[in-house]
């Protein structure tokens, strides 16, 4: 494969049209995951930092429901 075996990575990536930083980005993903590794990852957020814990949801619903008039 001519991105692993390249001797100017950069050149590479001048070829292509790309960053190096994409270009290195996107060797890390095929090194560790082979053609799978180049799929479209997510951009959601797994997660925020105001999100409350599941539990604490539930308590939240349960003391509503008790006090629903």
């Amino acid at each position: 494969m001519k991105a692993v075996s390249t001797g100017s990575f950069p050149g590479l990536c001048r070829e292509y049209g790309i960053s190096r930083k994409t270009g290195y980005k996107w060797r890390e993903r095929f090194e560790a995951g082979g053609l799978a590794g180049m799929e479209e990852e997510s951009r959601k957020p797994e997660g925020h930092s105001m999100e409350l814990a599941e539990e604490v949801v539930c308590r939240i619903v349960r003391l509503k429901k008790a006090h629903w008039h």
